[in-house]
Formats: structure tokens, sequence, C-alpha cells
């Protein structure tokens, strides 16, 4: 998904951030996996062949997104806490 989720792209988000003053920005890059690998539902599709077929996409990856969803909590905290 060129332009939206591709490594290229995460790292110009991430070097634009930066640029524009947010110097904490961090922007993760996960390889062998593709836009929604967090998901571990294939739906719409009837399996997740069939949505690597339409979409390109990889299957579901449980480290990947174990280390994602970590991260994601942790920003939470980080940014969120009350």
């Amino acid at each position: 998904m060129t332009g939206f989720s591709d490594p290229a792209t995460g790292k110009k988000l991430e070097a634009d951030l930066k640029a524009a003053g947010n110097t904490d920005a961090e922007v993760f890059l996960y390889d062998g996996v593709g836009h929604a690998f967090m998901n571990d539902s294939p739906t719409p599709y009837a399996s997740f062949d069939e949505r690597k077929e339409k979409m390109g996409v990889q299957a579901y990856d449980a480290e990947q997104a174990e280390r994602a969803w970590g991260r994601l909590f942790d920003f939470f905290g980080k940014h969120l806490k009350a």
C-alpha cells in the first residue's frame, strides 16, 4: 500500500513529525506484515489466504501484533493517563 502503510511512508512520517518539532516522535515499522497486521480476523474475507490474494496483506502475525499492541498501550499509558 505505497503511500499509506509502506516503510518509506512510515519513515517520512517520522521525519516530518520531528521536523515539525515533535522530537519524541517514533514510528515503528514491522517487517513481513502489511496493513491491518494486528487484526486477528480475516473479515470481510473468508480466510487469511483470500485476504492476502485480494489485498496482498500477509496473514495475522501474533508476535508482531503483540509487540505493536504493547507499544500502543505503552503510548496510551504515557500520554493519556489521568
